[in-house]
């Protein structure tokens, strides 16, 4: 009868042994998963900081370019108020000529 109980017990404890072993096993593989995907994740975030990078260099030259750009159309701007303002002060002499009646020979 002792043996009986032991034998069982012996039984219990080796399924329990077995059941233990198996979620060990599991555990393990999904250790080995969550690596993987670490791994990856890391390469990922490393390929993203490289792209984030380039990207930053990228805007700062299109800003560079902007500004440049910018430059160059308040220049024009510029010199075309002051063309316009030319030709202001070259129409109202002929203006106040022509509304006189009189022309002014070259």
């Amino acid at each position: 009868m002792l043996a009986e109980e032991t034998e069982r017990g012996l039984e219990e404890t080796q399924k329990r042994l077995a059941r233990r072993e198996s979620e060990l096993n599991a555990q393990e593989e999904r250790c080995v998963r969550l690596e993987e995907r670490i791994g990856e994740l890391q390469r990922s975030a490393a390929r993203s900081a490289d792209e984030n990078s380039g990207l930053r260099g990228t805007v700062s030259q299109l800003d560079r370019e902007k500004d440049s750009l910018q430059m160059s159309v308040d220049e024009k701007t510029e010199k075309i108020a002051n063309l316009n303002e030319e030709v202001l002060l070259q129409v109202r002499p002929a203006t106040c000529c022509i509304n006189n009646h009189t022309l002014l020979e070259p």
